[in-house]
């Protein structure tokens, strides 16, 4: 598994500041250090040793030699990910230094990378009093926007409460509208309270929670879901309920923020990795898998990486396909053969979730969308079929023959031929002497063989294991 050196950029704003927009902003991008992966990672020493890394960082702090050197030696790039990353490890272990770095002296190395904005955060999430306490008073001091970030990091009870409760009180506020928001355009805080709190929705059981924005109607079930669970919990973190250290930890790495730790449940996690798996809120369609290194010749090229609660749901799909859970099969086959290429490129992240899964419920699938039946093969055709009328109507003085205006048009057909391709090369990989090469040609007879391969072997196939790799190496 080839490491990603993607900039794990800032993704906390100061708390001490009051712009909702610096929530996840750039706060640093220096050529430095991510701590030790070896801390990073769920085995059974790393939570003292995600200590020990955060204890050598801070050790850095007042020296700006000590801190470059270890720059030079790590050669990454990091933000608040050097503290939350090892903290997501060691939980509570965690408190005592982090408390170190929320109360450094500013003017240092540390606090000029916010490293101290991140370790308070961390320790609000923790449910450290003092941090807690803070991060509430910040809330009961700015009634209107800008906001506070931060909140939906913590994402427990407390917050997830006063977020529904800030949009019933401000949905019809007109103070919520501001021209110059976080991308300097106009900007509804409303939509950003919707989002922070669909976020939670995403990470924790969150039972009964409605789909409503802030009309009227959308607010009257936002007071009815409050009122039916009041004194009651509202949401679950799902590593609560897992017994067992290991998964435990990767559990608690998805909420923190790792969306390939679900992938390592999957492959990881032996008997009890399907219940796991189960216990997480139920993905959602379209969503992006994360491993974004898993499959690049899929994802042709990217600019920055996809919302990390993406992610998580786009990895669970593919998680729970190698369980073969016939609900993510429906999904991602519906992604597969439903959607256009674009935006977001769906069709395609469904060959990596199917690629991933492996097994006799992925080859299913992957072989239903072999054809001309799929959208994306549709829109191709479509889009073909104008080219040439469009294309020989403009050359009818010159008379172009009609074959002429086909081969200018091919490029019209290129991304419908890849998704072929792709599939077909999907299918030499998981299964066990393939009836094609991985590079066959994406034709309709390399399709109709799988498929008639497929009507005869369907119950005897044999398929190749997935790799043991893990992919929560960040």
């Amino acid at each position: 598994m080839t490491k990603r050196h993607q900039p794990l950029y800032a993704q906390g704003g100061n708390l001490e500041s009051g712009k909702a927009w610096i929530r996840i902003g750039v706060l640093v991008a220096l050529s430095c250090i991510a701590v030790r992966v070896s801390g990073q990672n769920c085995t059974a020493s790393t939570p003292r040793l995600a200590v020990s890394d955060l204890e050598t960082l801070l050790a850095t702090c007042s020296s700006p030699a000590d801190f470059l050197a270890m720059a030079y030696k790590m050669r990454e790039k990091y933000g608040n990910e050097a503290i939350l990353g090892p903290v997501s490890v060691a939980g509570t272990l965690a408190i005592p230094v982090l408390r170190q770095f929320a109360s450094l002296q500013k003017h240092n190395e540390c606090t000029s990378s916010a490293f101290d904005a991140a370790a308070r955060m961390a320790l609000a999430k923790l449910g450290d009093e003092n941090a807690y306490a803070a991060t509430k008073r910040q809330w009961a001091q700015h009634p209107t926007g800008p906001l506070p970030a931060g909140i939906d990091f913590i994402d427990d009870d407390w917050a997830l409460q006063t977020l529904v409760e800030f949009l019933i009180q401000h949905a019809n506020d007109p103070r919520m509208v501001v021209q110059h928001g976080p991308s300097d355009g106009p900007y509804d805080y409303r939509s950003g309270i919707l989002a922070e709190i669909m976020r939670i929705a995403r990470r924790h059981v969150v039972p009964d929670l409605p789909d409503a924005d802030y009309s009227p109607s959308g607010v009257a079930e936002w007071k009815a879901w409050l009122g039916k669970y009041k004194g009651r919990r509202l949401s679950t973190p799902v590593f609560e309920s897992v017994s067992d250290p290991y998964l435990q930890c990767l559990a608690r790495r998805v909420e923190w923020g790792h969306p390939d730790a679900i992938l390592d449940i999957a492959t990881f996690g032996g008997p009890s990795a399907e219940a796991i798996l189960k216990r997480f809120p139920a993905p959602r369609s379209a969503d992006v898998m994360g491993a974004r290194d898993l499959f690049p010749e899929v994802l042709w090229s990217e600019d920055g990486r996809p919302d990390p609660d993406s992610e998580i749901q786009g990895n669970l799909q593919a998680a729970l396909l190698r369980f073969g859970d016939q609900r993510a099969a429906f999904q991602v086959a519906t992604e597969l053969n439903s959607f256009a290429l674009k935006p977001g490129n769906v069709p395609l992240e469904a060959i990596r979730k199917l690629r991933f899964a492996g097994g006799r419920t992925a080859v299913g699938v992957l072989i239903d969308g072999l054809g001309s039946s799929n959208r994306m093969s549709e829109d191709a055709q479509k889009n073909f079929d104008a080219c040439v009328l469009s294309t020989t109507a403009e050359n009818q003085p010159s008379k172009q023959p009609r074959d002429a205006a086909q081969k200018a048009c091919a490029g019209s057909l290129y991304w419908a031929a890849r998704r072929t391709s792709f599939i077909l090369r999907a299918l030499a990989e998981i299964v066990k002497d393939p009836p094609l090469p991985a590079d066959a040609p994406p034709t309709a007879e390399s399709s109709q063989k799988w498929k008639d391969w497929w009507a005869k072997n369907r119950d005897k196939a044999a398929f190749v294991i997935p790799p043991g790799a893990s992919y929560d190496w960040h």
